[in-house]
């Protein structure tokens, strides 16, 4: 009957250190994975620049009325309103003339008032 309950013992004792060693191996391996990826992206992806030439406008900038994370915003002498697009190297707009700048919604005002 002792020998019944030792086999039973070394039986779930040997799962359990089964158990964790396959824990240990999974944890390292997703790690190694998230590791490699950043690895990837930053040897082959170009940085986003920080300043962007945007060329010339219209008409001299008198004043920079508003900046989103994509669009600029500015009048111009003349007091015309020019908006300038630009995401990436692929996706730009230029200088367009507009006659208000256009109301978008902020989903951080949102969240702002979730917490407090």
């Amino acid at each position: 009957m002792s020998e019944n309950l030792e086999s039973k013992k070394t039986n779930s004792n040997s799962i359990v250190i089964k158990l964790f060693l396959s824990l240990v191996v999974m944890s390292i391996s997703v790690l190694a994975g998230c590791a490699s990826g950043c690895f990837y992206y930053n040897r082959t992806v170009a940085p986003t620049p920080e300043w962007r030439n945007l060329g010339r406008p219209p008409e001299p900038i008198k004043e920079l009325v508003d900046a989103e994370f994509f669009t600029i915003y500015v009048r111009g002498e003349s007091g015309q309103l020019y908006s300038y697009y630009w995401e990436s190297p692929y996706a730009f707009d230029g200088w367009n003339p507009m006659e208000e700048i256009p109301e978008y919604e902020s989903f951080c005002n949102e969240a702002s008032a979730l917490l407090g």
